[in-house]
């Protein structure tokens, strides 16, 4: 019998079963995590052999360096589970100098039908008398970090990477990073949280990084029984991060009682990187970007920098820099012309690298629509993405997005609302159908989905913004004041935060006011950057069409990534009417 024949092994009191990667004890589940399952499996498959540690650790590690301390504590932890200290003869020796002898007898199994011991199903086969998983919704909360600020980014990490992970369950539906991350560092009854966000079951824990080590406790709640469907702790060396993240991951998929494709185990324990120090810089800068801000943005790029030195294959850690340089270019940080060639260049790497990663596609996407005005292209990748998960409600805001700026109007409303559907909570998605009535014209809806986003999450500085526009193109320029003078004390007087507020007085007759704000622009391009887009959105409102069409010129010149909102943009309403504007757009590719 060939060993791609079997299934199960079985020695002394456990079994091994190498379809539901469990290994089990008189019945009772073993904790150990997929690296040391793997190690028990070659040595298993090869009994009475001598299995030499370079085999072992090319066969585990193929993909990674590890020093052989790592092969050496996996031996370690797997004695222990083992039970060797309380055995009168030992599974596993140690032949010096050499490696490692699996000694029990093995008697192995490939029918299924020869036990009728419930461990013995497989995960991958599906069974129409199958009862199905009573669960179609999860949260899983930032966990709780223990031991300082200092690595208050492994919570949100932690959970991000499960997320990801159980996402790809297709008949679960996981509230996404954006909708859960508000429950970080604050003490949050799980039961509370999960009821706010709608969700039939919760994942909590808390995790604990001292020097080397790592400590994770974790448990599924049922929220309508309120009862734990299943908890575990984890102590292990921060090397083995990844396998507790895969470990936790078939945990709580069997615990939900769901039966799994292949396609859904492999990207239940798919890894972005096996590299660790690229890994924790990538959770670091996911961290900071979680906060939009130009420092977090700034802070971020440092560290995805040095993950992608660390890791120059780790095709996610290229996507969310590119997502920095995007966030330089339309908070007018820099000229886009200036950033335009190293986000290309991130965006194509990102896609040769893994052709598989959604978020590979929609950042090629973006490339193809703000750097390149090529939008046609870009229709394709967001195609693609969508393709690739539809379930991703992110696939389907970041569609939208490039839907309502071709003013494709009912194509975007559409796309916001499939993502809104799936995540009814999430803030970033409820602000994207606020956009998208925003740039469609529909001022009434918009409004009423910024004040909900707002609801969600009140010092949302992106939705005050848009919501101040609304305001505006409404005519309601108290309101409008109102909401984006509690902007100015978080931004400050930055261009983009001028540049808007001198809008709502120029459309409101306060025109000495905005002309005094054109003044202040000028100024401060003296000295640094101010992208001409912004000084033509005042005089845009001021109603000046030659003023407006000379600053558009500028920003068509240095081609700034705002340029591809032009069609869309209410900003230009007024002086849609100019042939020049129309010769603008067809040279801008619409």
């Amino acid at each position: 019998m060939s060993k791609s024949d079997v299934y199960i092994y079985e020695f002394g009191a456990f079994r091994l079963n190498l379809v539901r990667r469990e290994l089990r004890c008189k019945g009772e589940l073993v904790a150990i995590t997929p690296k040391v399952f793997d190690t028990l499996r070659v040595l298993v498959q090869n009994r009475g052999e001598i299995v030499t540690k370079d085999s072992l650790m090319e066969e585990i590690w193929a993909e990674s360096f590890v020093e052989e301390s790592g092969l050496m504590r996996n031996i370690s932890v797997l004695r222990k589970a083992l039970g060797e200290q309380n055995q009168s003869a030992p599974f596993i020796v140690t032949v010096t100098g050499k490696g490692y002898r699996f000694l029990a007898d093995v008697r192995e199994v490939s029918d299924f039908s020869e036990t009728d011991s419930a461990d013995t199903k497989p995960t991958l086969y599906i069974s129409a008398n199958e009862p199905e998983s009573p669960f179609r919704s999860l949260a899983v909360l930032p966990f709780k970090t223990l031991g300082g600020d200092d690595n208050a980014y492994l919570g949100l990490g932690m959970a991000d990477s499960l997320i990801t992970r159980l996402s790809n369950l297709e008949r679960l539906h996981v509230r996404p990073t954006g909708a859960v991350v508000k429950y970080g560092g604050i003490e949050q009854n799980p039961l509370e949280a999960a009821k706010d966000l709608r969700v039939e079951s919760v994942i909590e824990g808390t995790i604990r990084q001292n020097g080397d080590r790592l400590r994770v406790t974790v448990q599924l709640v049922d929220v309508k029984n309120e009862t734990t469907l299943w908890a575990e702790k984890f102590d292990e060396s921060f090397t083995d991060i990844f396998d507790v993240q895969d470990l936790i991951s078939e945990r709580v998929a069997a615990a939900l009682k769901f039966q799994l494709s292949i396609r859904e185990l492999e990207h239940l324990t798919r890894r972005e990187t096996e590299n660790l120090t690229a890994y924790q810089l990538y959770l670091r800068a996911f961290y900071q970007l979680n906060n939009i801000s130009e420092k977090g943005t700034a802070q971020a790029m440092a560290y995805l920098e040095r993950a992608i030195e660390a890791d120059p294959n780790y095709a996610l850690a290229y996507t969310a820099l590119f997502s920095c340089y995007v966030l330089i270019g339309l908070f007018n940080t820099l000229p886009s012309n200036a950033i335009a060639a190293k986000a290309r260049g991130l965006a194509a790497k990102a896609l040769e690298l893994d052709e598989t990663l959604p978020a590979a596609h929609y950042s090629q996407a973006f490339s193809c629509l703000l750097f390149d005005w090529n939008f046609a292209a870009a229709d394709q990748s967001h195609q693609r993405a969508v393709e690739l998960n539809p379930k991703d409600a992110e696939t389907h805001r970041y569609y939208s997005f490039y839907l309502f700026l071709m003013r494709r109007d009912d194509e975007a409303i559409r796309e916001a609302q499939t993502a809104l559907e799936q995540h009814p909570l999430t803030h970033t998605l409820i602000m994207q159908l606020a956009h998208t009535f925003y740039y469609t014209r529909r001022y009434d809806e918009a409004i009423a989905m910024y004040r909900r986003c707002l609801e969600v999450e009140p010092d949302f500085l992106l939705v005050q913004l848009g919501l101040a526009r609304s305001y505006t193109e409404k005519g309601m320029f108290k309101d409008a004041f109102s909401v984006i003078d509690k902007v100015h004390p978080v931004l400050g007087n930055t261009p983009r935060l001028i540049s808007a507020r001198a809008y709502i007085c120029a459309k409101s007759g306060e025109t000495e006011a905005a002309h005094r704000a054109i003044e202040k622009l000028l100024e401060i391009s003296a000295n640094g950057y101010v992208s001409p887009f912004d000084i033509a959105i005042v005089f845009a409102g001021l109603n000046d069409v030659e003023q407006t069409l000379l600053w558009l010129e500028k920003a068509y010149d240095e081609r700034s990534v705002l340029m591809p909102f032009l069609k869309a943009d209410p900003y230009f309403d007024a002086v849609r009417f100019d042939s020049r504007f129309s010769d603008l757009l067809r040279r801008v590719g619409f």
